[in-house]
């Protein structure tokens, strides 16, 4: 590099293999409209990458040579090498770049600008970050550019805090002396520049560059992981927020409303952790919030109760822990007249008269009105109560269980909310108004109700949204709902005037579709239509079954399958009659008309079949019947309630899996969840070809989120790093059991799950082991198979069924919430937890020509409701008798 060149600028890039992106990053520095060889030093410090980087960097280097510096060291993590960079760094301003982000390209101009102006007054100038990659949009503090490039004043406008050392300009005088903290693994660049900012309490604010930050789907970057690792709790809390406080009452005897925002910000992100029960143990939780509730005592309630990124009811739980006392003693109840205002840390945080109850389900049958909804608002359900009033008259309405939407902070429930069930017989309703009220020590405050779900019925974004049946109707008048009997001109009306509010919005297809459906719907008066579905592209689960079954009923039901017609599973279906392609104009139609949907999935492409059906829901009227993928063992209240999915009948193999239902978080009651077996159990027929299938469960921290472009979900570059892959990889390639196998003369099959697919081409195969990749039946597999090898996979119900051997490989946790069933008491088969153990039983079993264990046939048939081979038939009359 030429000897002393002074530049303006100096770049200082951390790097550890990164090669897929450190290219873009390094070109959009060169790239700058500010002159790179007369102005810009780069210097790119290689932490000990392992991957092409390094050659990357030399690369570049040899190019500007006068310009780019190349440094190596051993891997000591990021801060290790933005302070080697420092040593080095020659320019009047200096920025921390990341390898994998990118500068809009006008920024060290417009940076430099900016200091030439103002550099009298700051250290630090700022720019808008903005997410880039599998993520789109500004960050949340972008908040700040919103009155254009100034200079703010932190003693004024003190929650402009600024954490990014990346979106960041420093000068490098100021530097001098300071470094990042390498003993810090997340927030080294807040702590950093707090340390600076505080000299002045002021830095730069510029709206017209941009810093591009990349989200990535592997989760790899700190920011994106770090609430999963242990060290972010105690430890970290320790070095970061505690220190910061330390040394800031060491200099200022101290702490400013800016550094309060601060070490708020970072605080709320460890607030907002749901459940830490899979990465702290009880005693170390307790330590966690000992240090959390002595950094709460450093930061005033204002800064607690105005912050702008959390939730009210987090802020609440936040004073709360501040204070050591529960939530009730945190709020103030005011009474008014008509009103009730709620205070906390002296911020009024509720008034009731803007409060809205939401309506979650209604349905109109002949002779009633069902309605189901939910409060919100700041108080937990034992301490709100709701009256419905119908022409003057006040009712009561019936609470529902609402445990499974509790909203938790760090273990703890910090809200709870009220639901309530309403049924309305209509026998002397004629043209009646029902309103909402809340209730409390003898105040009544009206509510405005809200309808935001597909099964409300109603449409909040339309004022002449209505819903309607042979004898009523229901409509939204400002906060009251109006129920009316129905004559043909009254709902010739409504629906002229709802047509006429869709086309003033320019949804005319929708308005095309409507009058369509009340031309025909004479035509399919007296049809009965059911429709069934297992996925959209693939059948072979229970709603298949108990088609086959219900095609052979006379019972003037028109029943129809419905599946993509590019399934491998629809010519063969389709041999059997009324298949109908998923998607089509005729299944979007029969939808419309549909009695009942019978599915073994809940997902919202099976309930919601296609795009634009929010503009019908006040028309279908069918009721769901969910026949399930496989058994639930696990707690998934949080996934299959009535709040989250609403299922008319959910039905179930076990009766403890039916307990379950009916005993937990779910909602529902005995009449909506039957104990009749499964459909597909009565095809379950051991037809055994000495085969035995390795089938392991999907694990949902092991695979990146769908890709919202692509609709699947990506390869995970870590996921060979995981004990999932090195135990199951290994598995297939034993040696041992490959050898046993085939001295007994077993073929060993690999199935892995359908959500992990991606992973594919990360298994090692040999010639000894098949690997299945879809296609075949599962049904054949369990029927050919002598033994299972799982970990937690529901699958193992299936092949428990027919009393073949089961073995368990448990090393690590379930990813689900555990429910009733224990695998070693409930279990059947051996529960392995270390390798060496799996291997000798797999081997034994081989020995022993694959036989289940008496004790383990016990608990076979000590759990299943049924074993008879008739579950069809006891499904087919449950739904038949959902009308009575």
């Amino acid at each position: 590099m030429e000897k002393g060149k002074d530049f303006l600028f100096s770049i200082i890039m951390g790097i550890y293999n990164i090669e897929e992106y450190l290219e873009e990053a390094i070109l959009s520095i060169i790239e700058q409209s500010l002159n790179f060889n007369k102005h810009v030093q780069l210097i790119l410090v290689d932490d000990g990458s392992t991957d092409n980087s390094s050659q990357i960097c030399r690369k570049y280097e040899e190019i500007h040579p006068n310009n780019i510096i190349y440094l190596y060291k051993e891997n000591g993590g990021i801060s290790t090498a933005r302070n080697l960079g420092l040593k080095y760094a020659k320019g009047k301003y200096v920025n921390f770049v990341d390898p994998d982000d990118k500068l809009s390209s006008g920024t060290l101009y417009n940076v430099f600008r900016f200091f030439e102006n103002y550099g009298e007054e700051i250290d630090i100038v700022s720019i808008p970050l903005i997410y880039f990659d599998q993520k789109n949009g500004d960050h949340p503090l972008n908040f700040k550019y919103s009155k254009g490039s100034r200079v703010v004043d932190l003693n004024k406008e003190f929650d402009y805090v600024q954490l990014s050392s990346s979106s960041s300009f420093i000068k490098r005088e100021v530097l001098e002396g300071l470094q990042f903290d390498e003993n810090l693994s997340y927030g080294e660049d807040a702590k950093l520049l707090t340390e600076i900012i505080l000299k002045r309490l002021k830095y730069g604010l510029l709206d017209n560059s941009k810093y591009f930050y990349r989200q990535r789907n592997d989760s790899s970057s700190m920011t994106q992981s770090v609430v999963e690792q242990k060290f972010w709790y105690t430890e970290s809390i320790k070095s970061f927020s505690i220190q910061i406080i330390e040394d800031t009452l060491q200099k200022y005897n101290c702490i400013p409303k800016y550094v309060q925002h601060v070490i708020f910000y970072d605080l709320k992100q460890r607030l907002l952790v749901k459940d830490v029960s899979r990465i702290l143990s009880s005693t170390e939780l307790e330590e966690y919030l000992l240090y959390v509730k002595k950094v709460l005592q450093y930061i005033d309630d204002d800064v607690i109760i105005k912050q702008r990124f959390m939730g009210i009811h987090d802020r609440i739980y936040a004073l709360s822990l501040k204070y050591g006392q529960p939530k009730e003693k945190i709020l103030r109840k005011i009474y008014l007249k008509d009103n009730l205002q709620i205070y906390a840390g002296g911020v009024i945080v509720d008034s009731l008269v803007n409060q809205k109850v939401m309506i979650n389900f209604m349905r109109l049958s002949e002779s009633s009105l069902v309605l189901e909804g939910i409060l919100g608002g700041v108080l937990d359900k034992d301490h709100s109560a709701i009256s419905v009033d119908i022409d003057g008259i006040e009712y009561t309405p019936n609470p529902v269980e609402t445990r499974m939407i509790d909203k938790l902070n760090l273990n703890s429930v910090t809200k709870s909310y009220f639901g309530f069930r309403f049924e309305l017989p209509l026998k002397d309703i004629n043209d009646s108004k029902i309103k909402f009220y809340f209730v409390d020590n003898g105040i009544k405050v009206l509510l405005t109700p809200v309808f935001t779900r597909f099964t409300s019925r109603l449409d909040d974004k339309f004022k002449n949204s209505y819903y309607a049946n042979n004898n009523y109707l229901v409509k939204k008048d400002n906060q009251a709902l109006i129920i009316q009997r129905v004559s043909k001109k009254l709902i010739m009306t409504h629906e002229k005037k709802y047509q006429q509010e869709l086309l003033s919005r320019g949804f005319n297809s929708v308005v095309k579709n409507r009058k369509l459906y009340h031309l025909i719907k004479p035509l399919y008066k007296n049809r009965r239509i059911w429709l069934f579905i297992d996925r959209a592209e693939r059948a072979d689960d229970n709603a298949e079954h108990l088609f086959k079954y219900a095609i052979r009923q006379n019972d003037n039901i028109e029943k129809y399958y419905i599946i993509k017609k590019s399934s491998p599973d629809y010519e063969r279906l389709k041999k059997l009659g009324n298949v109908v392609e998923f998607g089509s104009r005729k299944h979007q139609l029969l939808y419309l008309f549909a009695e009942k949907i019978i599915s073994s999935h809940t997902a919202k492409w099976v309930r919601e079949s296609f795009l634009g059906i929010k503009f019908y829901k006040d028309l279908v009227k069918y009721k769901f019947v969910f026949l399930q993928h496989g058994i639930t063992k696990d707690d998934v209240s949080d996934q299959l309630s009535k709040h989250h999915q609403r299922i008319d009948l959910f039905i179930t193999a076990a009766q403890k899996e039916y307990n379950s239902i009916i005993n937990g978080k779910y909602g529902y009651n005995k009449k909506e969840v039957a104990l009749t077996g499964f459909p597909r159990f009565d095809n379950l027929i051991n037809n055994d070809k000495k085969q035995i299938v390795i089938m392991p469960t999907w694990n949902k921290s092991l695979v990146l989120p769908i890709n919202k472009k692509t609709f699947k979900r990506d390869y995970n570059p870590n996921f060979k790093e995981s004990n999932y892959y090195k135990y199951f990889n290994a598995l297939i390639n034993d040696e041992r059991v490959l050898e046993k196998a085939k001295e007994a003369n077993y073929q060993i099959i690999f199935y892995p799950h359908s959500e992990m697919h991606q992973q594919l081409n990360d298994w090692v195969l040999n010639d000894e082991v098949k690997l299945i990749n879809g296609g075949i039946s599962y049904q054949k597999i369990f029927n050919e198979s002598s033994m299972l090898i799982t970990d937690y996979s529901s699958v193992v119900f299936d092949f428990a069924y027919e009393k073949k051997p089961v073995i368990y490989f448990q090393f690590d946790k379930n990813h689900y919430n555990p429910g009733y069933f224990d695998y070693d008491k409930h279990g059947f088969g051996e529960v392995c937890r270390e390798y060496e153990e799996l291997i000798s039983k797999i081997l034994y079993y081989i020995d022993n020509k694959c036989r289940m264990e008496s004790k383990y046939k016990d608990r076979v048939n000590n759990f299943f409701a049924y074993t008879d081979n008739k579950n069809c038939e006891r499904v087919y009359k449950r739904i038949m008798q959902m009308e009575k």
